[in-house]
């Protein structure tokens, strides 16, 4: 059984940042387990550094695959992060983490561009680019709470990639903005 978190090859790679949601990996693992594939499962993971998440539900899976269901993936979740970031933050860490790979799922991060999301229909790019405005200020306001000895760690799994794609989200979103504005001779476009 073979799954990757990261990906080197055309047309982009896609290696950055936890792109992962555990609820695709149970899917595609629990589906292959459920063929018949039991005996050797590997994982390409490419960095270790932006994986600690992910590797640790593929092993925990790994090691007793029957024991999750399309029920309890949240639920790792949380133990996962009350172990890292102390009991008190565990669900709401569990929760930034889920969606930031909803979100990072949606389109990797380096596969965005300022042409992906629709500037006219239903608002798309702004709803989306808003979304990751609001869990980054989410992640920014727990961060304040995790004790100091928790702090850094919490910094790499879960504030920075959710600052750094609401960084990206709205680079890209101000491109096209001022693309669409520049097109019109709009002299907004100049801001």
């Amino acid at each position: 059984m073979y799954y990757h978190f990261d990906y080197v090859g055309g047309p982009r790679n896609y290696k950055w940042i936890n792109v992962s949601q555990i609820q695709r990996i149970w899917e595609q693992m629990n589906l292959t387990y459920s063929h018949g594939v039991d005996r050797i499962w590997i994982v390409n993971v490419g960095d270790l550094k932006p994986m600690e998440y992910p590797v640790s539900f593929f092993l925990d899976m790994a090691w007793n695959t029957n024991r999750f269901n399309s029920q309890n993936l949240l639920q790792h979740t949380e133990k996962w992060c009350a172990g890292q970031f102390g009991e008190k933050y565990g669900k709401e860490s569990a929760r930034i983490i889920n969606l930031y790979t909803k979100y990072n799922h949606r389109i990797t991060p380096e596969l965005l561009n300022d042409t992906i999301y629709s500037l006219k229909n239903y608002h798309e790019f702004e709803t989306i680019t808003n979304d990751y405005r609001d869990l980054a200020l989410d992640a920014f306001r727990l961060f304040q709470q995790i004790p100091d000895n928790a702090k850094d760690a919490f910094d790499q799994l879960v504030l920075y990639p959710v600052d750094a794609c609401a960084n990206l989200y709205e680079m890209y979103f101000a491109v096209a903005k001022n693309k669409e504005l520049a097109a019109q001779n709009n002299p907004e476009a100049n801001y």
